[in-house]
């Protein structure tokens, strides 16, 4: 599963960066990983699969920051 979240992360990486995402900053990767855990956990009710849907939940956010991460690092690199 991680390997192929580290390949899917980076194809969405440069999905984003293709089509212009605003420049990444500090605040952005928390909010963003908040937002996903929100979303996992209370709009999708995973809280209600127990540990199970905790868990992914946990795994979902940790998705998000890997790729905004990665978005991240191709427009640092963009600047130099």
């Amino acid at each position: 599963m991680v390997e192929k979240t580290n390949e899917w992360s980076e194809i969405e990486a440069k999905l984003l960066y293709k089509s212009g995402h605003p420049q990444m900053v500090g605040w952005r990767f928390f909010r963003i990983m908040l937002t996903e855990l929100w979303y996992r956990l209370i709009k999708l009710k995973g809280y209600k699969d127990g540990t199970e849907g905790v868990v992914y939940a946990i795994y979902q956010m940790w998705s998000k920051f890997v790729t905004y991460g990665k978005l991240w690092e191709l427009q640092i690199n963009e600047k130099k």
